[in-house]
């Protein structure tokens, strides 16, 4: 048997493929774990303990360090590059430019700014606070090494002093120790002023360089001098002062050089000229720089002459809605949480809703790295067919502003090798994200509180802050989602909780999450291990239950028809408080990092509003196959309108259109004139129920034919407003006189979700990509 077959985090044979002592221990451990069910435990933090603690695992654990892990290597950057000289060669371009991406992106690169310089850049002022950088300091306490102390007679004088002072310094108590932390707080900051002074002044010395060189290009290249970088350019600063003939970053400059070369051919001028500049910027050889000139002048000439095809397009019309929900903080305020012992907590609507209405628009927890090469800006979530890489892992970005922009949101905090050599399981990376969210101390601080209130509180009001308010932006909304533990095979547990286990793992080596109140990383103890080991596999439980796909449609230029393809996850508190039902009101898609919900049909005030959890157009399926799926991995038999009507059966035999009775909303006999719920004779119908089945029969042919037009006249990436309007009262029509399932009434539902998901954000490829 293949140990690949046993179900294990992927990544995790990635990095002990020859490991198979390991392999054969978590087999081990799989084995007994599920025969002991645990030894008997019940809680996310006894689970946790039980593997934690085996010291079978921790020969493996040993393995999975920061130190020698790089996702920046000359050799695996000097392979993709040779490749693409050979698809280069061959014509094949498509295959050239990515091994040019995956050559870039594997570069070894200097290393992004401190976040003090990230400051100069986007403002202009720098706001250094004493937190701002200290979480990337080598500064540790505890067991955690000192590498300051080797370097303690470069700075002589008032700051070795008070060093030694602090060293030489008898702990008698609690009090003492705390004066010493301070103590080191102060150092800390006092050695962090005198660097940025010592940076600022390397600067002007690195400008007065820069002015030299330029002197000497002039007379060297004869007058073709490389004009000074904008302020955007210089965003690795200790570059400019090792110039052009800077050989630590030659793969990189190469890299860029030839991904030049293809750009060039593609016609893709913009971005051929940002790529010589920084392969000038990154030390390409100064023997070969004539070329790169020449090539930027080609592209420079064919701007003039007009705009150009690009590769790929992201055409976004997706403007942030103003929601006013005082109690749910991004969504509307014509929604409320509601709860029943049946169906727990869930949305309805307060008053009646339409098609098309906006429920909610808010920032939720995305991850993009499905895709072996990524392809996704880690800022703006686009697609990038000619990306740039975070200097550190292998994120990429669109753009240098995305890229001062991703540090300034905390990519810095998240960015460390390890993790994306070993997690390739989306759900474990929203975790990940989630827990570096916010730090050790805040939860250890906070937890304890949410364990409280889960006992004690009603599920309607877990989730709310102290003011009331149910934000989406707050931990304890991710903390109080079911994770729906009780119902999960042992089998599934182990394979979660071993999950759990490497991430502490990582998370303990980043030093990024047990980090003080000042930033300083700090070692944790056996039972903050735990208790943060039982906090990730609690998370993990809870992601798996309660997240969604995002999809990115695409077209080929020229054709109307689009492509929609999976390209990462979302975990919203939010839209997770939505139930399912095979006959949704409601769709979810995202756009950048926002998750937006629209309205899909009428809904009446009181009404439930839902989602789908299995797919569009579900109720097409058997009854028995939905309801077997959604209790295999929801755990809960669907009573749904589609279901308890089996409607599947009612679309195979019959495409009869049934009338709904404007009384109760049941189905009407058109030969007894009646409704078959409520008994409402139409022939003395009065009042708001006066039922003219003539008059209801006009307006749906009416409506039927406005909605072939629509449909057979415009694309719908070029439907107008009025088209808009026009299908969101096609719709009404219909959810009003017509008793679904109805053909036409799905498809205009259908063609509404299109046209809002195409209209919010798409791509187009140039033909042949």
């Amino acid at each position: 048997m293949d140990f690949r077959d046993l179900n294990f985090p992927e990544g995790l044979f990635d990095m002990f493929e020859e490991q198979r002592d390991s392999i054969s221990t978590i087999a081990f451990l799989r084995t007994l774990a599920l025969n002991e069910r645990f030894n008997g435990a019940s809680t996310e933090e006894e689970f946790f303990s039980y593997l934690w603690n085996r010291k079978e695992l921790q020969p493996m654990l040993s393995h999975i360090s920061q130190k020698n892990i790089s996702c920046k290597t000359k050799e695996i950057s000097e392979n993709a590059r040779n490749k693409g000289n050979m698809y280069y060669r061959s014509k094949q371009i498509g295959l050239a430019l990515l091994n040019y991406n995956i050559s870039i992106l594997t570069a070894p690169h200097p290393p992004f700014p401190t976040s003090d310089e990230t400051n100069d850049l986007c403002t202009g002022q720098s706001e250094r606070e004493p937190h701002s950088t200290v979480a990337f300091t080598e500064i540790k306490v505890g067991s955690v090494t000192e590498k300051t102390e080797t370097n303690s007679d470069i700075n002589a004088g008032d700051e070795h002093s008070e060093l030694s002072n602090i060293a030489n310094c008898r702990v008698n108590g609690v009090e003492s120790l705390h004066e010493v932390i301070v103590m080191l707080q102060q150092t800390v900051i006092s050695l962090r002023d005198e660097i940025t002074l010592l940076r600022e002044q390397v600067t002007n010395m690195s400008d007065e360089i820069v002015k030299l060189r330029d002197r000497v290009a002039i007379k060297e290249d004869q007058g073709h001098c490389t004009a000074r970088p904008s302020v955007k350019q210089e965003l690795f600063p200790e570059v400019e002062k090792e110039g052009v003939g800077n050989s630590e970053y030659r793969e990189l400059a190469l890299g860029y050089a030839n991904r030049s070369a293809v750009l060039l051919e593609l016609e893709q001028y913009e971005e051929c000229i940002r790529d010589i500049d920084l392969a000038l910027k990154f030390g390409y050889p100064k023997s070969s720089q004539e070329k790169l000139r020449n090539r930027k002048k080609k592209c420079e000439a064919a701007l003039k002459t007009g705009p150009y095809e690009k590769l790929l397009t992201s055409r976004c019309s997706c403007r942030e809605v103003a929601l006013t929900n005082a109690q749910i903080l991004g969504a509307s305020d014509v929604v409320d949480l509601d709860f029943s012992p049946a169906k727990g907590r869930h949305l309805v609507a307060k008053t009646d809703i339409r098609p098309g209405d906006i429920l909610m628009d808010h920032e939720a927890l995305i991850d993009m790295s499905s895709n072996q090469v990524p392809i996704h800006c880690n800022t703006c979530m686009t697609q990038c067919y000619i990306p740039l890489p975070c200097p550190t892992c292998s994120t990429i970005f669109c753009s240098e502003a995305c890229i001062v922009q991703g540090y300034a949101d905390g990519h810095g905090k998240e960015c460390f090798p390890l993790s994306q050599v070993i997690l390739k399981n989306i759900n474990l990376c929203l975790v990940q994200k989630l827990m570096l969210k916010t730090t050790f101390v805040k939860l250890k601080d906070l937890v304890p509180k949410l364990r409280a209130e889960a006992e004690t509180k009603s599920p309607s009001q877990l989730g709310f802050n102290e003011d009331g308010v149910y934000d989406p932006s707050d931990y304890r909304t991710f903390y109080h989602l079911l994770t729906n533990k009780n119902n999960r095979g042992m089998d599934f547990l182990f394979q979660e909780c071993l999950r759990a286990v490497i991430l502490l793992k990582i998370l303990l080596e980043s030093e990024r999450f047990f980090i003080n109140e000042a930033g300083i990383p700090f070692t944790p103890s056996s039972e903050d291990l735990i208790f943060t080991g039982g906090i990730i596999f609690h998370h993990c439980l809870n992601v798996d239950t309660n997240n969604g796909i995002v999809l990115d449609l695409e077209a080929t230029s020229g054709s109307s028809s689009f492509d929609v393809r999976k390209s990462g996850k979302v975990f919203s508190p939010i839209v997770a408080l939505m139930n399912h039902s095979c006959y949704p009101s409601a769709m979810v898609h995202t756009c950048g990092k926002r998750v937006i919900v629209m309205a899909t049909r009428s809904i009446k005030a009181g009404e439930e509003v839902t989602l789908s959890y299995i797919g569009d157009r579900v109720y097409r399926q058997p009854e028995t196959e939905r309801r077997q799926e959604l209790l295999c991995n929801f755990f809960f038999l669907c009573h749904c309108v589609a279901c308890e009507g089996k409607w599947s059966e009612l679309t195979r035999v019959s495409s009869t259109r049934t009338f709904k009775c404007l009384a109760c909303g049941g189905p009407v006999s058109l030969r007894l004139k009646a409704c078959m719920e409520c008994n409402l004779d139409f022939l003395k119908s009065s009042g708001e129920n006066v039922y003219d089945l003539d008059e209801i029969g006009s307006k749906i042919g009416q409506a039927t034919q406005s909605f072939m037009k629509i449909t057979m006249h415009n694309p719908l990436h070029k439907m107008l407003k009025e088209d808009f309007k026009s299908l969101v009262s096609i719709i009404e029509i219909f959810d009003k006189y017509v008793y679904p399932p109805d053909e036409i009434h799905e498809a205009a539902q259908r063609r509404l979700v299109e046209w809002f998901s195409i209209s919010s954000r798409h791509y187009i490829k140039r033909e042949g990509f």
